[in-house]
């Protein structure tokens, strides 16, 4: 009987052990095959994904009639949008009207002429066209037959006109006045406002003709006026 107590107390000793040697080894295998993966395998690290920001401008607001704070940008003219400029221009050559009543007028023909750059040259035309006479037999001039153009320029001071001494012979007071005129306003077909020097063979224009009209230098159109 006892030997029967002592096997039956022997084989549960024996079961118990089995059981934890095979909880061991289990535990220490699966100890090890986890080390082995966690080294054999990489580590994975999960990066986030940054965020994309996209800025989108908005065009500029356009000025409002009533937005003072904003200066308008002038539209550009035919010409600065590369349209040719015309190639002829209009300039005005003046004469003496004979037919008139009240004093000295003065009339004008129109000259059709290519669109140079140089107003220089413009003028020089317009008084070749002068010094040559009228072609309107309505118009006449007193400036002399035979009185020459012998330089004329502009700079920042006005026009300068320098005629031969042909300018200042024959006539009375009246015709030194109209000849006078005929050259202010030719000289300033340009520009009205423009000042004018008149020489005569390379000598400042003082006194006009033998009953000594004053003639002040620089001359304009509207001291012509006031003063004849």
């Amino acid at each position: 009987m006892n030997n029967r107590n002592n096997s039956n107390n022997s084989l549960i000793i024996g079961i118990i052990l089995a059981a934890i040697a095979v909880g061991t080894g289990s535990a220490w295998l699966a100890h090890n095959y986890l080390k082995g993966n966690s080294q054999s395998s990489p580590e994975i690290v999960s990066t986030p994904t940054p965020a994309v920001t996209t800025e989108t401008k908005n065009p500029s607001p356009s000025p409002t009639p009533n937005d003072n704070n904003v200066q308008s940008t002038p539209t550009p003219s035919k010409t600065e949008v590369g349209q040719k400029s015309p190639a002829t221009q209009n300039i005005l050559v003046y004469w003496v009207d004979p037919q008139a009543t009240q004093g000295l007028e003065l009339q004008t023909t129109r000259l059709v002429i290519a669109n140079k750059s140089e107003t220089k040259e413009v003028l020089q035309t317009a008084f070749q066209q002068l010094l040559s006479g009228s072609n309107d037999r309505g118009y006449t001039t007193t400036i002399p037959t035979g009185t020459k153009l012998l330089d004329l320029k502009t700079d920042k001071t006005g026009i300068h006109v320098n005629l031969s001494g042909d300018f200042i012979t024959g006539g009375g007071s009246e015709s030194m006045m109209g000849r006078l005129g005929q050259v202010i306003y030719t000289a300033t077909t340009l520009e009205p406002n423009g000042k004018v020097w008149i020489d005569v063979d390379g000598k400042p224009l003082e006194y006009l003709g033998g009953e000594g009209i004053e003639v002040s230098q620089p001359m304009t159109r509207v001291q012509f006026q006031e003063s004849f």
